[in-house]
């Protein structure tokens, strides 16, 4: 019965808000450690320290 009710078995609907900037956020961190290790790994320590700085602000933002 329940087959023919659903049209499948995954999520298509609208997604809370908050679990969306949770992710948007997430997203960022991981992006900006990326680019972090990449910029250390290539010497270039100003951009390596702005973005530990962008890194440390997100991280203190309540709900980050």
């Amino acid at each position: 019965m329940l087959p023919s009710m659903h049209k499948g078995s995954t999520h298509t609907g609208k997604i809370p808000q908050r679990a969306l900037d949770r992710r948007t956020i997430y997203d960022r961190l991981t992006k900006l450690e990326m680019e972090l290790d990449i910029a250390i790994k290539s010497e270039r320590y100003e951009d390596a320290a702005r973005f530990r700085d962008e890194i440390r602000q997100i991280k203190q933002t309540p709900g980050a």
